[in-house]
Order: C-alpha cells, then structure tokens, then sequence
C-alpha cells in the first residue's frame, strides 16, 4: 500500500480557528491550504521527527475533505463596505 501525501501542521499555534501549515517550497507558514506545501510521507515523518514535536503530520485526504472557503481580511476593500452594489 502506498503511503499517502501529508501537511505539516505547525502544532503550536492557530490563526483565527485556522492551522497553521508549512508553505509551498517550505517557505514559512498559511493558513491557505491552496498554498500549503505537499509532502511524500517520508518527507513529513523526517521533518516532524526533527521537530521536537512541534510539527503534527495530516494527511492530504482528510485535510480536503474537511476544508473550507474563507475571506482574508487583509484583501478586503475598505471602501466597499456598506456601500450598495451597482449594476453597471
């Protein structure tokens, strides 16, 4: 059976109720699981093993299935709110 892909989830901490997971090319941390890094089992273990138990693998299957869309407030234009939407 082949071993499945992983997250690593940073275990010391949330954003909001978000986790906090390993970037892409493990280039710091988000809570965006679209920019989240993929890792081959092996690679995951290595890393959380090395981690002092700071790190907590997830696999790939559940994390999508319990995934859910939500708006960054840094990108939110300001200015548009309460503000009605035009047609035009």
């Amino acid at each position: 059976m082949a071993k499945q892909e992983m997250y690593l989830m940073w275990s010391k901490g949330f954003v909001g109720n978000s986790l906090i997971f390993w970037r892409t090319g493990k280039a710091g941390y988000t809570t965006d699981i679209s920019k989240s890094h993929v890792f081959t089992y092996e690679e995951a273990l290595q890393i959380q093993t090395g981690c002092h138990g700071d790190h907590q693998m997830i696999p790939l299957s559940h994390v999508e299935k319990i995934a859910t869309l939500q708006v960054n407030a840094e990108h939110l234009d300001r200015s548009l709110l309460g503000k009605e939407a035009s047609n035009g």
